[in-house]
């Protein structure tokens, strides 16, 4: 089977839990003799890297550099119209370009979209039948939590604003897939009850 696997940030190098949670799963995938094709976002670094990783597991490579400035205009886009700030800041017309070709040239027959932030992509393509939305944690609750903590702060104002947002974003996603991916049973039950 072909697997489109979609990243917000380039997985290599293997420095935080988000990249090393994509990297097991796709080494899982590989192993079970699945070809996959990743379409990341990435740096100048990254690219001049990438020629140095540690294994080859993913057999094509496609990337996009992100631009800052187109990232921050479509945070504050997302921001006047009502969606989850993550979401514009990580939207790209050239992003979906490069995707939309990927899907005619490649015809994967599976797509895995690593992290909420990468469901407009699948959703504009009406992929929603032939796609895994790994969303590690119900960010909705995160941001509730932190909320919740005292003191004032721009991150605290953020996460309070951002909170109904991402859970109208993760109540319609997991309505719109049929497999959504957690990594704890605490998570998967605080969306369920959400969706009620």
């Amino acid at each position: 089977m072909k697997i489109c696997i979609l990243t917000p940030r380039f997985p290599f190098p293997e420095n935080g839990g988000d990249v090393l949670r994509i990297n097991n799963i796709c080494r899982y995938l590989k192993s079970k003799g699945h070809l996959l094709v990743l379409v990341s976002y990435c740096s100048t670094t990254d690219i001049e890297n990438q020629h140095n990783l540690p294994e080859q597991i993913y057999d094509k490579i496609y990337y996009v550099k992100r631009n800052g400035v187109i990232s921050l205009i479509n945070s504050l886009a997302a921001i006047i119209f009502n969606k989850p700030i993550q979401i514009g800041y990580y939207f790209s017309f050239a992003y979906l370009s490069i995707f939309k070709k990927i899907v005619k040239l490649e015809q994967p027959d599976l797509y895995l979209a690593h992290l909420l932030r990468m469901v407009p992509y699948l959703n504009i393509c009406r992929l929603q039948d032939t796609s895994i939305i790994e969303m590690t944690d119900a960010l909705s609750k995160t941001y509730n939590m932190a909320g919740k903590s005292s003191g004032v702060s721009l991150k605290k104002i953020i996460y309070m604003l951002e909170e109904k947002r991402i859970a109208k974003y993760e109540n319609k996603t997991i309505h719109n897939y049929k497999k959504c991916v957690l990594v704890s049973e605490a998570d998967k039950e605080f969306l369920e009850y959400k969706s009620l």
